[in-house]
């Protein structure tokens, strides 16, 4: 929980401060993603319960760090017509995630007799991640709908002449 509050905050806080939204909102799911991955990596390999299970919890707060990143980010990206669609898409997407990473975790263990290589797939799923948000999606910047059957020549083409 406190995880995701100072990832909000935080992101909040580098816009308000001047900070681009695109660098405010990657640098926050970036790093949440990177600290991630080297935690669950770490806790893979340690022999100790106790330490494992910090790590585990640890790596779970650097996730919740990104949340209120990655949800703001509909509202970002997407006209207010917009918005709920984008974010529907995003939820399914996620909960698609959430149903089968027990399932393949599962599978994982059975197979290996061990968690070490379920913890190695979270850990390479959230690199994919921050690899895929800091390097494949470009800036965040609002996008405008244009209604079917229009186009951008014909509204220019009607605007009033200068």
């Amino acid at each position: 929980m406190l995880g995701t509050l100072a990832g909000g905050w935080l992101g909040d806080h580098l816009i308000q401060r001047g900070v681009t939204t695109t660098v405010s909102r990657k640098s926050i799911i970036g790093a949440g993603l990177i600290t991630a991955t080297v935690l669950v990596v770490v806790a893979a390999y340690t022999a100790q319960s106790w330490l494992a299970v910090a790590l585990l919890t640890l790596c779970v707060a650097s996730l919740r760090l990104t949340t209120g990143s990655v949800n703001s980010l509909p509202i970002d990206l997407a006209p207010p017509a917009a918005v709920a669609s984008l974010t529907s898409i995003q939820n399914v997407f996620g909960s698609i995630g959430g149903l089968l990473a027990p399932i393949v975790t599962g599978r994982i263990v059975t197979l290996t007799g061990s968690f070490v290589t379920s913890l190695l797939v979270a850990g390479g799923m959230a690199l994919f991640g921050a690899i895929s948000y800091l390097f494949i999606m470009g800036d965040i910047r609002k996008d405008s709908i244009t209604p079917a059957g229009s186009s951008v020549i014909s509204r220019v083409s009607s605007s009033p002449a200068v």
